[in-house]
């Protein structure tokens, strides 16, 4: 663990032993911090204390890279990857496997280190570390675009200014001992401003539009509801008229004879079922104030089919729905007319 300023210079492997020590305010230096950074695996990238800040480079070891690699004289490139290059595990049969994939692992792992301080090309290793266990040669391709973007650009590095503090440092080699202490360096961007944006207020008008499109919406829901509730728990007149109709030719023997049993009724001919369900029915209130309902609807059973025309009136002295007349006309399999009801006034 280390805490406190880094003083010291280390040189390009950041070996303890090339350090130089550099008296600073009449205060010798100590190299206790360099050698912990050497200790916790920093050594393949410099570390150095310039007077801008803290300054973490892997130029010598990019350049190393690309000398292991055999591409210190290529062709730079200005970006980590093509943006018209897209990778996959398979594209066509003249991409074809790498004769020896060692070579692609041997530069993944040379590549990891790098990104340690290189986050323009994280996404782009990363990417390409997906196609070890199979490499191909655009995934090669691939690998050398980024080498030849560090040979473009070697000396990228990471400064960390004076005004920052170094408060905790852990290593990959003692993580598994110190797990629970976490590597946390004070990020760059903590003394930025921080703009709280207040929230607009709401105004009367914005309030009271609200409020109105609110009741709009609780009287629309009210009305569906109301509608929904009249539909199933009040049966309108002419579908009460309807079921005493039916179930008044459905008991009649002259009718089972006739066309068969059992018998069902629909409101028209056709095969569309709302259309199906929907009675013609007219309803209307004599000059003694007696509501009549009248209704035709079709009738149909396993050898014939007909229609029946019927009317109801509603008796005020007993508030009973009784029949004016019930006509059963038969259409198939042969004509015939049967006067089920007819009223006769006492």
């Amino acid at each position: 663990m280390v805490t406190g300023r880094v003083d010291s210079i280390t040189d390009d492997r950041g070996d303890p032993g090339h350090a130089k020590e550099k008296p600073r305010g009449g205060r010798r230096t100590s190299t206790s911090c360099l050698k912990a950074t050497t200790r916790l695996g920093v050594a393949r990238w410099p570390v150095a204390c310039r007077p801008d800040g803290l300054v973490l480079s892997q130029r010598k070891y990019c350049l190393d890279l690309l000398h292991d690699a055999g591409y210190s004289d290529c062709n730079p490139a200005d970006t980590p990857m093509d943006v018209n290059h897209k990778l996959c595990a398979f594209t066509s049969d003249s991409d074809m496997l790498l004769p020896n994939p060692d070579y692609y692992c041997h530069l993944m792992k040379k590549l990891i280190y790098p990104i340690v301080t290189r986050y323009d090309i994280s996404i782009t290793v990363g990417i390409v570390s997906r196609f070890m266990h199979a490499p191909r040669i655009s995934h090669l391709q691939a690998v050398e675009r980024i080498l030849r973007y560090l040979k473009f650009a070697p000396g990228h590095e990471l400064v960390y200014k004076p005004s920052l503090t170094l408060s905790h440092c852990l290593s990959d080699t003692d993580y598994v001992e110190s797990r629970k202490d976490i590597s946390t360096i004070e990020d760059p961007f903590d003394d930025s401003p921080t703009y709280n944006i207040p929230e607009k207020p709401v105004t009367f008008v914005e309030g009271a539009s609200y409020g109105i499109i609110i009741l709009a919406g609780l009287g629309v829901a009210s009305v569906a509801a109301y509608a929904v509730f009249k539909e199933l728990i009040f049966q309108p007149k002419e579908y009460k008229i309807f079921g005493k109709a039916l179930e008044r030719v459905q008991n009649e023997s002259q009718v089972k004879v006739r066309i068969g049993s059992p018998v069902t009724g629909y409101g028209q001919e056709t095969r569309n079922r709302a259309a199906r369900q929907r009675i013609s029915n007219r309803v209307w209130k004599d000059e003694d104030d007696v509501e009549h309902v009248e209704v035709n609807f079709y009738i149909r059973g396993p050898h014939g089919a007909g229609k029946v025309f019927a009317e109801m009136f509603k008796d005020n002295s007993d508030k009973q729905w009784k029949f004016t007349y019930l006509i059963v006309e038969i259409v198939s399999p042969t004509h015939a007319q049967l006067m089920l009801e007819s009223y006769v006034p006492a």
